[in-house]
Formats: structure tokens, C-alpha cells, sequence
């Protein structure tokens, strides 16, 4: 018997119902156990998808990854968390104002920031009008500024500022999912990508998402489901962990079609071949009386 490669039916879809208060964490991934295992074996395909999450939203847009930064006036460095300046505390500052209402508070008499009058951009002046070299994630990625290379007072942001920006969505990554090239280019490299959650709620309220057509669907092939080992993280690729989640994944088991096509084909009338390889056309032969 013969198969049609992308010819298939859905033999099984199973729903597979996570609460993370009933899996296990290891480091930044939460382990499901599977019970009974889900067997996916050739010829079979398995295309998993997200249905449903649910889960807090603490995702802070100033972490411990973007927290330490530097302005550098003459030779003098002045770095959040050593010699006296303090560091910017992690959390979620909800407007540009309240941002940077704490960096003045942390470079105070050094650089002083403003909003740009009937813009989203940033002004940065040092106090005396001096030349300052700028560097840090902060001030890099979040408020846009040119890092690492002196620039002159006042010095403006390139560009509109977002300070939501690493916290629009939320991506989950399931281990047993094939990679494939949807995973090209995401949030610092994470792999086997399998969903991308909207975040469209205030921080404190709940992220909900509900699957609309079409899905994403991702390969799960040859494999033996007995846990799943999953990950959430935000644009920027820290890690995401409520305190609570739910989820419903979507497993649908493939079948390729069975179709005898040699038999089908040797019953036409008519001369046919099966040969893979392709027909030889004799050249036109000129005849002459």
C-alpha cells in the first residue's frame, strides 16, 4: 500500500489540560506529566496547537536584565549600583513619566531626562552642559537613545519611546515540538515556538487567550508523549512566570490516506509506467521519397 505524502486525516484529537499548581518546575520550565502516553509513529503525523491560557500578568518591563545602567562624563563613570547610585528597582512603571521620574531620582545631578514637548521621545542634558557617553539595555533599547559613543548635551532619543515594549506578548515554547522556521529570529533564540499570546490587560489582570482560526499549528513526530516541558517568556525573551497558569493544548493525530495508485494506474487503458523516471520523446524523423 502506497501513502500520498500530504493527503491526511485526523484519526484523534486529544485535549490536553495543564494547570501549572500540578506540574513540576525545574529552573525556568514547567513539567507536565502525560497519563496514558500519547503514541505519534510513522506513518502518523501530529500537529499540536494552543486552545486556550489563562494567567496573571507580572510581567515587568524593568527587570533584572535591563536594570544596570551608566553615564559616563569625562573620565568618570557613574554605574546604578556602585558608588552611591542606586539601582532602578524591577517592576512595572505604567507611564514614560513615572520611568523616568526614577531615573532622575537614580542620576540626580548628573543627567537630567525629559519628555520632548508634544513627542514620546527623551531628552537627556547633563547638569552642566558637558559632553556624557550613555550605556546600558535602558537606555539602549527602552528609551532609544545612541549608547557607548559621547554624545553633546542636550542629546535626544532616535526615535519614539515605547516602554512596553518587551511586554506586548507572551510566547510559549513546548520541547517535544519539532523546530521549524517559525522559530527563526525569535526572542533571544527560544526555540520550538508554538504560540504567541496577546497581551492586551493592565498589569494585575489576567492574560486570556482563546485560539481563533486559523491556528498555528506545530509538528510533533515519531515520539512517545509522556510530559511536556514547557516555557513562557516575554519579547525580549525573559522569562514569564505567573504565579498561576492554565492551559489547553490541541494534539491531532494525522493519518496519512491510503491509496493503491500502481493498480489504479495499470488498470487504465492504454500504455503507462510507473518508472520514476521521466519519458524519453523520440526526435522527429524527416523522410524523404
Amino acid at each position: 500500500m502506497n501513502y500520498i505524502q500530504g493527503n491526511s486525516n485526523i484519526s484523534h484529537t486529544y485535549h490536553i489540560y495543564l494547570d501549572s499548581d500540578s506540574g513540576k518546575k525545574s529552573g525556568n520550565v514547567f513539567q507536565f506529566p502525560i497519563s496514558p502516553t500519547i503514541e505519534v509513529q510513522f506513518p502518523q503525523r501530529g500537529n499540536l496547537y494552543l486552545k486556550e491560557f489563562s494567567g496573571i500578568n507580572n510581567l515587568y518591563n524593568v527587570n533584572t536584565n535591563n536594570q544596570t545602567n551608566s553615564i559616563t562624563v569625562g573620565a568618570t563613570t557613574h554605574t546604578t549600583g556602585i558608588g552611591g547610585i542606586p539601582e532602578i528597582p524591577p517592576g512595572n512603571y505604567s507611564t514614560l513619566q513615572e520611568l523616568l521620574d526614577r531615573v532622575n531620582t537614580t542620576f540626580t545631578g548628573i543627567v537630567t531626562f525629559t519628555i520632548v514637548p508634544g513627542t514620546i521621545k527623551v531628552q537627556a542634558e547633563h547638569v552642566s552642559n558637558s559632553d556624557f557617553t550613555l550605556s546600558g539595555p535602558l537606555f539602549e533599547k527602552m528609551l532609544r537613545f545612541t549608547v557607548n559613543e559621547q554624545v553633546t548635551s542636550p542629546h535626544q532619543s532616535k526615535g519614539e519611546v515605547d516602554i512596553h515594549r518587551a511586554t506586548h506578548n507572551v510566547y510559549m515554547s513546548v520541547a517535544e515540538v519539532a523546530n521549524n522556521t517559525r522559530d527563526v529570529g525569535t526572542a533571544s533564540g527560544k526555540g520550538n515556538r508554538i504560540a504567541k499570546i496577546p497581551v492586551s490587560t493592565q498589569f494585575g489582570a489576567y492574560v486570556v487567550y482563546q485560539a481563533v482560526e486559523p491556528v498555528q499549528k506545530s509538528p510533533v513526530e515519531n515520539s512517545l508523549l509522556n510530559q511536556l516541558n514547557i516555557q513562557l517568556f516575554d519579547d525580549d525573551g525573559n522569562v514569564y512566570e505567573p504565579d498561576r497558569f492554565t492551559i489547553t493544548l490541541a494534539l491531532e493525530i494525522m493519518v496519512p490516506v491510503q491509496t493503491d495508485y500502481k493498480n489504479q494506474i495499470s488498470a487504465m487503458p492504454g500504455s503507462y509506467s510507473t518508472s520514476k523516471l521521466h519519458p524519453i520523446i523520440a526526435p522527429a524523423i524527416r523522410r524523404f521519397c
